[in-house]
């Protein structure tokens, strides 16, 4: 299963937009359908199909809903792997539940599992 989610924009006064080149303060990246996306190239614009795209509205809920299957097969024993991937300040660490100080303790925002277990 391969997923992929569209982070939001930085918008002009967010901390780092100075940084971002002028050609990609536009956003370039367009969820056409909840399986696929389009990014916008100087030839025009490239269609990607997954099997789910979030787009740049989900919250940490729509996340947890769409992989909460994944964990609770982890946790009858099959083999899961949740990997999260892209560029730096992509949003990887968010979405994996590892945001910054003030949301560490929101599980509204984190989107968090909590495991118990007994080592008897």
């Amino acid at each position: 299963m391969l997923a992929v989610r569209v982070r939001p924009p930085l918008k002009p006064g967010d901390p780092g937009y100075e940084l971002i080149p002028q050609r990609f303060q536009r956003s370039m990246v367009h969820v056409t359908s909840p399986t696929s996306l389009a990014v916008d190239v100087p030839q025009g614009r490239k269609v990607f199909v997954f099997d789910r795209v979030f787009p740049e509205t989900t919250d940490q809920q729509g996340i947890w809903e769409y992989l909460s299957d994944s964990v609770n097969s982890f946790l009858q024993g099959y083999n899961v792997s949740i990997l999260a991937y892209g560029q730096s300040g992509a949003g990887k660490s968010y979405t994996m539940g590892t945001s910054g100080p003030n949301e560490q303790n929101d599980p509204k925002a984190m989107g968090t599992c909590q495991f118990a277990y007994s080592t008897r």
